[in-house]
C-alpha cells in the first residue's frame, strides 16, 4: 500500500512493474510490440483456484538500432515459472527511491536490436498462486503496440467473476469479444491494435485514471469475504515493550487533555517514524510488527497506522487500522472488493457521540485534525478484531489547503521596503514543509527566500528569515523577512508606476502542450492568495487605478482586485482550484485563461505628486 505524498512516483512504479515492464519507451517510439500475445486462466488446484499467466512479445527497432528491456514483475504470492529471450536473463529485486519492497521481484532481458527493422521476442510465464492477487490488468506498455491479442479463461465454476473495463479508448483500439461456451465457461478476449505507449508526461492522472485497465471483480463476492483475506494476512504482534514508558514520553504533561494525548502521539510518530513506502506483493498487505517499527524507526502506512492505533489503544482509545483507497483510485472497495481497491492505510479512532477521527501518520506536518485530499471522501475499511465497518472519510475543501502570501510596504526613495509573510495551511503545508526538509541544510535560508521573493532583484534579510512550522497551534506554517524591492516602481516624467504582481505563484505557469498525451493533475483544491499593500508618501495621488478581473474555468476561479484607501493601495490576486484535473482539450483554454490573468495582475498602478 502507498503513500499519497509523491504518489506520482509511486503510482508509475507499481503501473509499471504490474504491467510487466518498467522502462519507459523512448520520445520517438522507435521501439514497438509488433506481435504479441498474453493470457490469463484459472485452474483448479487443491480445492481452490490459482490463475496461470503467459505473455509473449515480439519487438521491433522501426527507424534505427536500439536497445530494449523487457521485463516481469512476481513476488511470493506471484510464481515466476519460466522466462525466455535473446541472452541471459537477470534477476533483482523492484525498488524506487523512497520505496522499498519485501518480497517484489524482477526478471528481464536487456536485448540491443541492432538497426532497423530488427526483431527480438520474449515470452514469460507466471501463476498466481492466491488468485486474489490478480486484481487488474493494465493494458499499455512502456512500447507502443501495434498489434496484441489478450485472452481471460473463466471457468464455469467461477459465474461471479466479471470483468470491468476502465478508460478505454474511444478510437477502437481496443475491441472486447465475449464468449460462453456450452460448459458455462467464459473466454474474454481483448484484441489491442495501435495502442501508444503508456504515457509518462509530467503531472499526468494516475493509471487508474486515465490508463486503459481491466479490473478483476467477485474473486471476492463480498466485503466480508475480503475482510476475512486482509484480516487473516494482516495479522500482527502488535505487543510493545515497555508501552507506558513510551507513552510518557510522548506525552509528557502532568494532565493531558484527551486531545493533548492524541495530538502528541499523533505528532510523535510522524516525527520519528519515518516513512518508506512498501507495495505489490504480499508486503504490500501484511503490516510490520509495532516493535519492529520502533526499532528500525521506519515504516510504511501500513506498519505506521497500526503502530500509532497501538499506542492510543494503550491510552484507552478505541483506534484500529483501515484500509483506503486514495484519490488515485476511482471506485469505491464497497463497489469492487478487491485488492486493487485500496492503495493506502490509517489509523480510525471512534468517540462516543462524535464522528470518527481519520488519521493518517505518514504525513509529517499535518495536524491530526486535517484530513490530506488523497484520502478526502473515500470509503475507509475499518479492522476491527473478526468484524469491520466502512465509514466514508469527510470531503475537503480548497479553503483547508491554502498559500497565502502578503507583502505590505512603503514608498521610500524609489523603492519598496517592508515585510514579507506567507502562511500555509493544509495539503499545501505539508508540500511546502516537505520540499523544505528535502534541501540540503546549507541552502535552507535560501529556499525560504525563495517562498517569498521570485527574483534576486528583490533584496532579503537572510540573516532574519523566520520560519515557523507550528503557528497557530499546529494548524499552518509561516516564513517571514524584511525585503526591499526595486523593480516594482518604474518612474517616468514625475509619476510613478508601482507593479505589484511581482511574487512567484504555484499552478500559475503554462502548461506545455508539445507531444502532451495526457490530461494534467493539479496538486489539489487549494486558495492560493497574494496581496501587496502600500503606504504611499504624503503629497502623492493615484492617478489610475486599474479595473478588478475574474474568469471561471472547469477548475476553478481567478480574480484581482485593485484598492485604494487610507493612503494606501492594494493588489490582491487570487487562484481558487476547485477540481484539480484539466482534461487535455481544456489545457489550450487553460493556458488562455492564465495569460488573461495574468495580464490582469500586471497592470500597474500610477501615482503622482500633488500639483
Amino acid at each position: 500500500m502507498s503513500k499519497p505524498i509523491a504518489m506520482r512516483q509511486l503510482l508509475a512504479l507499481i503501473f509499471l512493474i504490474t504491467s510487466c515492464q518498467i522502462f519507459a519507451a523512448t520520445v520517438d517510439d522507435n521501439i514497438v510490440i509488433k506481435d504479441g500475445t498474453e493470457s490469463y486462466t484459472f485452474v483448479p488446484e487443491a480445492g481452490n483456484f490459482i490463475v496461470k499467466n503467459r505473455q509473449k512479445h515480439t519487438f521491433e527497432a522501426t527507424r534505427h538500432g536500439q536497445w530494449l528491456r523487457s521485463q516481469m514483475f512476481y513476488s511470493d504470492r506471484i510464481r515466476l515459472d519460466g522466462a525466455s529471450g535473446k541472452g541471459k536473463a537477470q534477476y533483482r529485486n523492484a525498488s524506487a527511491d523512497g520505496i522499498f519492497h519485501d518480497d517484489s521481484r524482477i526478471c528481464y532481458y536487456e536485448i540491443n536490436l541492432e538497426a532497423k527493422g530488427k526483431k527480438a521476442t520474449t515470452e514469460f510465464r507466471r501463476t498466481f498462486t492466491d488468485a486474489a492477487f490478480f486484481a487488474k490488468i493494465f493494458l499499455q506498455e512502456p512500447y507502443p503496440i501495434a498489434s496484441k491479442t489478450l485472452q481471460i479463461d473463466i471457468p464455469a465454476q467461477l459465474s461471479r467473476i466479471e470483468l470491468i473495463d476502465l478508460n478505454m479508448p474511444a478510437d477502437g483500439s481496443i475491441a472486447r469479444a465475449d464468449r460462453t461456451m456450452p460448459d458455462g465457461s467464459r473466454t474474454v478476449t481483448y484484441t489491442i491494435t495501435s495502442l501508444p505507449a503508456l504515457c509518462d508526461d509530467e503531472s499526468a492522472p494516475a493509471p487508474f485514471l486515465d490508463s486503459p485497465c481491466i479490473l478483476i471483480k467477485g474473486w471476492f463476492p463480498d466485503v466480508d469475504a475480503l475482510y476475512r483475506w486482509e484480516h487473516d494476512i494482516s495479522h500482527t504482534d502488535t505487543a510493545i515493550p515497555d508501552t507506558e514508558t513510551l507513552i510518557a514520553q510522548i506525552v509528557n504533561n502532568d494532565n493531558p487533555s484527551e486531545q493533548q494525548r492524541l495530538a502528541d502521539t499523533f505528532r510523535w510518530v510522524q516525527q520519528n517514524i519515518r516513512y518508506i513506502a512498501y507495495e505489490e506483493g504480499e508486503a504490500g498487505h501484511r503490516p510490520d510488527a509495532p516493535a519492529e517499527v520502533l526499532r528500525k524507526r521506519y515504516g510504511d502506512c501500513k506498519g505506521m497506522a497500526l503502530l500509532l492505533a497501538t499506542l492510543l489503544r494503550h491510552q484507552g482509545f478505541d483506534a484500529d487500522i483501515a484500509s483506503v483507497g486514495t484519490s488515485d483510485i476511482p471506485f469505491d472497495i464497497a463497489e469492487i472488493p478487491s485488492l486493487a481497491a485500496a492503495n493506502h492505510m490509517i489509523c480510525v479512532v471512534r468517540r462516543s457521540g462524535q464522528p470518527p477521527l481519520f488519521l493518517d501518520p505518514t504525513t509529517q506536518h499535518t495536524p491530526w485534525s486535517h484530513i490530506p485530499y488523497s484520502i478526502a471522501g473515500k470509503d475507509a475499511f475499518v479492522h476491527n478484531g473478526d468484524s469491520f465497518s466502512i465509514e466514508r472519510i469527510p470531503g475537503t475543501t480548497p479553503e483547508q489547503s491554502t498559500d497565502n502570501l502578503t507583502y505590505t510596504y512603503m514608498l521610500l526613495d524609489g523603492r519598496l521596503i517592508g515585510h514579507a509573510t506567507r502562511t500555509f495551511t493544509g495539503d499545501m503545508m505539508e508540500s511546502a514543509l516537505r520540499s523544505y526538509h528535502g534541501v540540503k541544510k546549507n541552502r535552507q535560508a535560501e529556499a525560504l527566500a525563495l517562498m517569498l521573493v521570485p527574483s534576486s532583484r528583490v533584496a532579503i534579510d537572510t540573516d532574519h528569515i523566520k520560519l515557523n512550522e507550528s503557528a497557530a497551534n499546529g494548524t499552518s506554517a509561516t516564513v517571514s523577512a524584511d525585503i526591499s524591492n526595486r523593480q516594482a516602481v518604474t518612474e517616468s516624467d514625475g509619476t510613478l508606476y508601482l507593479d505589484l504582481n511581482t511574487s512567484g505563484d504555484p499552478c500559475s505557469s503554462r502548461i506545455d502542450t508539445y507531444k502532451r498525451t495526457a490530461d494534467y493533475m493539479l496538486p489539489f483544491p487549494s486558495v492560493i492568495t497574494r496581496s501587496t499593500t502600500v503606504v504611499l508618501p504624503v503629497g502623492y495621488n493615484v492617478t489610475y487605478l486599474p479595473e478588478n478581473f475574474a474568469i471561471t474555468t472547469p477548475q476553478g476561479t481567478m480574480q484581482c482586485t485593485f484598492e485604494q484607501y487610507d493612503g494606501t493601495v492594494r493588489m490582491t490576486k487570487t487562484m481558487t482550484i476547485d477540481t484539480p484535473r484539466i482534461r487535455l482539450d481544456d489545457i489550450p483554454a487553460w493556458n488562455d485563461t492564465l495569460a488573461k490573468w495574468n495580464d490582469a495582475c500586471n497592470r500597474q498602478i500610477e501615482i503622482t505628486p500633488t500639483r
